[in-house]
C-alpha cells in the first residue's frame, strides 16, 4: 500500500490573486523509495469585479447644490477580493457659462489584481436663481436741476447663491418735462451674475428748476432826461445768471406813465432775465422823461 503525498510551493505573481502553485506528489513505499509527480497550477484573476451605486446615475442641480463626491455611496464585489476597493474621479465640462458646467463622476472598483468596473454618474450643474440687489439710496427723490446726483455702481450692492462677485451697473432713461431743466431720470440699478441672471433696483430721480435766475445791469436805476435824450432800450446792458441755464434770455418792456404835459412822462423799463423753465428776475430802471428847454423863435416881422 504504497503511501500518497503532497506539497505546494507557492510562488507570487504579479497580484495578490494572481500567482503559480507547484504542487507536487509523492508516492513512497515501506522502504522509503519515492516516485513524484509535479502539477503546475498557474493562478490568475481576469474577472472585473461589479460595482454598485445608491445613487441616481444623471441629475440636474443648482450651482450652489453641488453633491460632494463620496467613496461610500459605490460598493463592489468581487469573485477573489472581499475588499474591493473604490475610488471615484470628476471631469468637468464647462457649459455656456461660469456656473453652468457639467460633472462627470466616474466611481471605479478595483480588485487585487487592477481588474476595475465603472459607474459613471453625470451631473448637470445649472444656474437659474438670480442674484438679490440692495441699495443705499432712497427709489424716488426729488431734486434742483443743479443737484442731480450722479450714477454710482458702489451705491448698490448684489448677492448670489453661487457667484462671490456679483457686477452692478446702471442705465439711465430721461423722460423729457415741462421745460428743458425739469424731467425725470429712471436710474436702473442691476446685479448680474456670472450665468447673465439678473435682478434690478429702481431709482426715479424728479428733476425740477425752481429756482430765479439773478439779474444784473450797467444801467442807472433812476434817471432824468430830456425828451430828445430817452435811451433805447438795449438787452444787452442787462445780463443773467441762473443755477442751470447757462444762456439766461434778456427781454424789456416799457410802460409809460403820462405826465404834465405831452413830453413830460415816465418809463418804467423792466428788464426780465428769463431761464429754462421760465423762472424769472427782474431789473426795473425808471426813466423821468422833462422838457425845460425852451423852444426857439424867429420871424419875417422887421
Amino acid at each position: 500500500d504504497v503511501a500518497i503525498s503532497f506539497v505546494d510551493v507557492i510562488t507570487a505573481g504579479a497580484c495578490t490573486d494572481a500567482y503559480t502553485i507547484t504542487r507536487t506528489y509523492t508516492a513512497t513505499d515501506n522502504c522509503g523509495n519515492t516516485a513524484g509527480f509535479v502539477q503546475t497550477i498557474t493562478v490568475e484573476d481576469t474577472t472585473a469585479p461589479s460595482i454598485s451605486s445608491t445613487l441616481t446615475a444623471n441629475i440636474t442641480v443648482e450651482c450652489d447644490a453641488v453633491p460632494v463626491g463620496d467613496n461610500s455611496a459605490a460598493s463592489g464585489s468581487d469573485n477573489c477580493d472581499t475588499d474591493v476597493a473604490i475610488s471615484f474621479v470628476d471631469v468637468i465640462t464647462g457649459g455656456v457659462c461660469t456656473d453652468a458646467y457639467t460633472i462627470t463622476r466616474t466611481y471605479t472598483a478595483t480588485d487585487n489584481c487592477g481588474n476595475t468596473a465603472n459607474f459613471v454618474q453625470t451631473i448637470t450643474v445649472e444656474d437659474t436663481r438670480s442674484p438679490s440687489i440692495s441699495s443705499t439710496l432712497t427709489a424716488n427723490i426729488t431734486v434742483e436741476c443743479d443737484a442731480v446726483p450722479v450714477g454710482d455702481n458702489s451705491a448698490a450692492s448684489g448677492s448670489d447663491n453661487c457667484d462671490t462677485d456679483v457686477a452692478i451697473s446702471f442705465v439711465d432713461v430721461i423722460t423729457a418735462g415741462a421745460c428743458t431743466d425739469a424731467y425725470t431720470i429712471t436710474r436702473t440699478y442691476t446685479a448680474t451674475d456670472n450665468c447673465g441672471n439678473t435682478a434690478n433696483f429702481i431709482q426715479t430721480i424728479t428733476v425740477e428748476d425752481t429756482t430765479s435766475p439773478s439779474i444784473s445791469s450797467t444801467l442807472t436805476a433812476d434817471i432824468t432826461v430830456e425828451c430828445d435824450a430817452v435811451p433805447v432800450g438795449d438787452n444787452s446792458t442787462a445780463s443773467g445768471t441762473d443755477n442751470c441755464d447757462t444762456d439766461v434770455a434778456i427781454s424789456f418792456v416799457d410802460v409809460i406813465t403820462g405826465g404834465v404835459c405831452t413830453d413830460a412822462y415816465t418809463i418804467t423799463r423792466t428788464y426780465t432775465a428769463t431761464d429754462n423753465c421760465d423762472n424769472t428776475a427782474d431789473f426795473i430802471q425808471t426813466i423821468t422823461v422833462e422838457d425845460t428847454t425852451s423852444p426857439s423863435i424867429s420871424s419875417t416881422l422887421n
